[in-house]
């Protein structure tokens, strides 16, 4: 389950925009600025299949689907951008097994507070008593997965801009997955009295050998970890009110961890995301 856990990492890893390739055409200002008291339902659901294969030969498989259906609910002007309200209204996870954990997710909230480029400048867990579930952290780095940082300048079609992995390492780990991300402008569409951008995403692993330290049963190991593989999509995002209306991704990744022993473990996953705009006022 090693690799499953570093792959998670990767694959919702927030990033942060460092670069513009100009394009041709009329250009539009993209800004995560929604209205104070604004509130949006949003439904997630994660798709991960994994196969695993080490020294001692194959082990069984499994296909893991979580789906979230969530409501954000617009704080205003805060330190450092926008406060944000994350409540999450339900959680489930296939195959079962996770209900004890699910439970104690019940009336979970999140403060998250955006950037007016749609980072994610800080994010705490609140409303859980007690011990934390062992959820909340893939839950955590799956909603941060849902952040589209925007650019700095004016984008048309055509134009893109690259992206990074952030540093701050997940719970329990010791670095971060490198991954590389382009951004690439596909449609400008007015619609009404709304205008939506159609952003093409294209996310890379590269495979550079990343040191990480993991604790397990209050055990502290280092492996060397090699992602590689690649995650294609688009996200659709609405110029008036600011906001992500959906979002797809998917595609597949090899990771090869290599434990205290040395003996090389490889991981092969498939990953279909996807998060939609159910309502809101």
């Amino acid at each position: 389950m090693t690799g499953c856990r570093t792959l998670l990492l990767a694959a919702t890893a927030v990033v942060v925009a460092t670069g513009c390739r100009r394009g041709t055409g009329a250009k539009v200002t993209l800004r995560y600025r929604p209205p104070a008291g604004a509130e949006y339902h949003y439904a997630l659901e994660q798709r991960t299949s994994w196969t695993m294969e080490g020294a001692a030969g194959p082990v069984p498989g499994q296909d893991i689907t979580l789906r979230i259906h969530y409501t954000q609910t617009v704080g205003g002007p805060t330190a450092g951008g926008t406060a944000v309200t994350v409540s999450y209204d339900s959680v489930t996870m296939l195959p079962g097994g996770y209900a004890p954990a699910l439970d104690r997710m019940r009336g979970l909230k999140s403060r998250v507070v955006f950037d007016e480029r749609g980072r994610v400048v800080s994010a705490a867990l609140a409303g859980v008593d007690g011990e934390p579930s062992p959820l909340a952290d893939q839950l955590e780095r799956s909603m941060k997965g849902t952040a589209l940082p925007l650019p700095d300048a004016p984008v048309g079609v055509g134009d893109s801009w690259t992206a990074d992995p952030e540093t701050t390492p997940a719970a329990g780990v010791g670095a971060a997955i490198p991954m590389r991300t382009r951004f690439t402008v596909k449609e400008i569409q007015a619609t009404g009295p709304d205008t939506t951008v159609v952003v093409g995403v294209e996310s890379t692993f590269p495979g550079d050998p990343v040191s990480v330290k993991e604790t397990s049963r209050g055990v502290a190991e280092n492996h060397t970890v090699r992602v590689t593989g690649a995650l294609t999509g688009e996200r659709v995002y609405s110029l008036s009110r600011g906001i992500p209306l959906r979002s797809t991704m998917g595609g597949s990744m090899r990771v090869e961890d290599r434990g205290v022993a040395g003996e090389p473990q490889v991981t092969t996953l498939s990953r279909q995301f996807s998060l939609q705009l159910t309502g809101g006022k």
